[in-house]
């Protein structure tokens, strides 16, 4: 089992069972996201936010590690903002905003000076940190915190976001191009090889998206409809033809990222017109109706989580 341990992985799966995690809640299509201008985030984060999020005496989340160790995550921060801003919009709560725009200062102040946001070595991770993940989202929280009080310094910090973001993955940033073809990377490629995430590679360019819908910077969106074209390219092989899966190296979408990328592909495909995304997405979801199909994918999910070595994991 690697560095598995067994009792906190059975904790973790029991607290995701009983709807009583914060990491594995259901994300679905955002609910009031706009194709014009930011408004609400493309997915739905709002149950990020619930009794089940560990909150510290200032607000901020944290998550408990299976060795016991708290920790901040800046895309748990992330999310949980985002999640923050749609409560915001959709029932006027300004509580809620005055939440997402703390957690919009806590993320300018651990950004870098070079605009990476580390998204994984407080874990105790061993991969490098650099995420396009962690910029995507980032990027998206400081847009519309501009919008929300009209300082510039969110601004700059969202064009440091995608500068970096745009930074060759070999050379520690998260854009891969080869040819015509434009990925972007949640973790670094290992030994030349690209796992090409595919939940984390949707978030890079739903921040992408945003920047573009309030700077109208052409040269940002020929990236994103070129990425989106490229993934419409690709699709077909994150279907194991049962399944979706989670990355390019061979892991499997457990229920809950399954479900994502349903609805990651739902959004993509309106924002980009790029309808064969939008056909996999009704593909992936005929796959979670149907139970044998299900089924092999979750026993095939435990193989991989009980026999591949991987880093300190999130319990809660």
């Amino acid at each position: 089992m690697g560095k598995y341990q067994l009792a906190p992985m059975l904790k973790r799966w029991l607290r995701i069972a009983l709807g009583k995690s914060a990491t594995a809640v259901a994300q679905g299509v955002g609910k009031c996201y706009s194709k014009s201008e930011i408004k609400g985030y493309y997915n739905d984060l709002t149950n990020k936010v619930s009794e089940a999020t560990l909150l510290d005496a200032e607000g901020v989340p944290y998550n408990i590690m299976s060795h016991g160790e708290k920790v901040y995550s800046l895309v748990t921060i992330s999310q949980y903002a985002l999640g923050c801003y749609d409560l915001y919009l959709l029932n006027q709560d300004k509580a809620k905003l005055a939440h997402f725009l703390k957690l919009a200062e806590y993320l300018y102040q651990h950004q870098e000076d070079d605009g990476k946001w580390d998204a994984r070595s407080s874990m105790g991770s061993s991969r490098q940190n650099s995420s396009c993940m962690a910029q995507g989202q980032g990027c998206s929280i400081m847009l519309r915190a501009y919008l929300q009080v009209g300082d510039k310094k969110y601004l700059e910090s969202s064009k440091k976001a995608v500068d970096f973001m745009l930074i060759s993955a070999d050379k520690g940033g998260t854009i891969l191009r080869k040819g015509e073809s434009i990925t972007f990377e949640k973790y670094p490629p290992e030994k030349g090889v690209a796992s090409s995430v595919l939940n984390g590679w949707a978030f890079a360019l739903f921040g992408l998206y945003d920047y573009y819908l309030l700077t109208k910077d052409e040269y940002v969106k020929d990236i994103f409809m070129q990425s989106c074209k490229t993934m419409a390219t690709n699709i077909s092989l994150y279907d194991c033809r049962y399944w979706s899966m989670y990355d390019l190296v061979g892991t499997i979408a457990s229920p809950a990222y399954h479900d994502l990328h349903i609805a990651l592909l739902r959004v993509l495909a309106d924002l980009s017109g790029e309808n064969k995304l939008a056909f996999y997405a009704s593909k992936f979801e005929q796959y979670r109706c149907n139970p044998i199909k299900k089924g092999a994918a979750i026993v095939k999910k435990i193989i991989q989580k009980l026999t591949t070595k991987s880093d300190a994991f999130i319990v809660q």
